[in-house]
């Protein structure tokens, strides 16, 4: 596969800023996180993060998925350099694109939540955190599944807080919902919410 400038931008742009990264393969119904730890215009080397148990279903995949922002790249092979693995770019396609706008990441570290009134009982706060924003929407990380989480869901009030402080008041709908294993081996699920109108900053003022 030849990858096109906005494609190379985007693998150049996660590989320097150490955002998280997601892959699965067809063997498995779980997604690992992890980054990327090299990129040319051969491979991506991408840090192994596949749990021992989950190891002889992983390699007898015949499909494996990375996920970079809302780009997934599909191969049927992948490769090991003896300890991580690697995405020869030869032999992937690009199956989904579903990029509206720039996408930034955050970790924990940064303080970066927003707060949901709970649209069942119209009373109840639900704080979790960001794992990535753009114009048009977010993501936000769970440890626990809800029918809050259930695509389809409209939220009518919620309120960004970025470093900590608040940022801006939004409403959105559920879009999906992926369960994953983090960097730390704990099941955890994101969730994808569409705004229901963008958001009135410049989200390019939190790139740093």
């Amino acid at each position: 596969m030849s990858l096109d400038p906005s494609k190379i931008q985007l693998i150049k742009d996660s590989l320097a800023r150490k955002e998280p990264i997601f892959f699965s393969s067809s063997g498995l119904d779980i997604t690992f996180q992890s980054r990327i730890l090299e990129f040319n215009e051969k491979y991506l080397l991408i840090k192994n993060t596949v749990t021992p148990q989950h190891i002889h279903k992983f390699v007898q995949s015949d499909k494996f998925n990375v996920r970079i922002q809302m780009v997934v790249f599909e191969s049927t092979v992948l490769e090991s350099d003896g300890q991580d693995i690697r995405l020869p770019l030869t032999n992937a396609i690009v199956i989904e694109d579903i990029r509206q706008s720039t996408r930034i990441s955050f970790k924990d570290k940064d303080n970066v939540y927003c707060q949901i009134l709970n649209p069942f009982d119209q009373q109840t706060y639900i704080a979790k955190g960001i794992m990535d924003l753009s114009e048009s929407g977010l993501s936000i990380c769970t440890n626990f599944d809800s029918k809050l989480f259930s695509p389809g869901v409209c939220i009518e009030k919620m309120m960004l807080y970025i470093h900590g402080h608040e940022y801006e008041d939004q409403s959105g709908e559920v879009i999906y919902k992926r369960k994953f294993m983090d960097t730390n081996r704990k099941i955890k699920l994101q969730v994808g919410i569409k705004f229901h109108t963008q958001l009135r900053h410049n989200i390019s003022e939190l790139q740093t």
